[in-house]
């Protein structure tokens, strides 16, 4: 019996999609949360086998929420499930950690063919995400040489990058789909490793190593 969790802020779906899953053989839905809180709360209760999740969860985020639970339980996997068909949902969903990402209007079958596969193979990618996967790995990536930007991990550079925009944390948040906070945390570190005492200096830095110079050339 595959136990199943669904993620969603709206209830009208949840309740659905649970009433559907349980009436299919193999398939128990577990229990459903409406928010990141009452996620956290009921996977510590009750880990499940796999966790549908809404990407865009309302005011929250499932990216960021889809990130700290692959973080911290390995046996858990996450299928995203949304309206967004573009490429900066599904590649930042993936990158987040889950093994499969099916469209909301794809239908009942296509999701139990994306739950029964990634249990198989561990993941699932519809024709659809396989294309926005290839474009994004073939897609030209900025080259940077600084000895100093080494310290620095893939993240960071992309919120220093939009730090040099002039870009807040409240708008990193949503460009990136993480919480302010890790925006903000993100940032302290990079002041730490690169030696410098705030954002002002972190945007000096990236004048100074060439970031911002490689960004326009791309």
């Amino acid at each position: 019996m595959t136990k199943i969790a669904i993620v969603d802020d709206h209830k009208m779906f949840r309740d659905g999609m649970a009433f559907v899953l349980d009436n299919e053989e193999g398939y128990e839905v577990v229990w459903t949360a409406e928010s990141t809180q009452e996620t956290l709360e009921c996977v510590e209760k009750d880990e499940p086998n796999i966790i549908l999740m809404d990407v865009s969860l309302g005011p929250e985020n499932g990216i960021e929420l889809t990130r700290m639970l692959a973080d911290k339980y390995e046996k858990l996997t996450i299928i995203g499930l949304s309206m967004h068909h573009e490429e900066q949902y599904i590649i930042k969903m993936i990158e987040g950690g889950a093994k499969g990402y099916v469209l909301k209007d794809a239908g009942i079958e296509e999701l139990k063919k994306a739950i029964n596969i990634v249990q198989n193979l561990g993941y699932y990618y519809s024709d659809h995400v396989m294309n926005s996967l290839v474009s994004h790995i073939n897609s030209p990536k900025p080259v940077i040489d600084s000895q100093d930007q080494n310290v620095l991990t893939e993240r960071e550079m992309e919120i220093l990058h939009l730090v040099t925009e002039e870009l807040s944390n409240a708008d990193i948040s949503k460009k990136l789909f993480i919480s302010p906070r890790t925006v903000e945390t993100h940032k302290r570190n990079m002041i730490s490793k690169l030696n410098v005492k705030n954002s002002i200096g972190l945007v000096r830095f990236a004048f100074e190593s060439g970031i911002i110079a490689s960004k326009q050339a791309t």
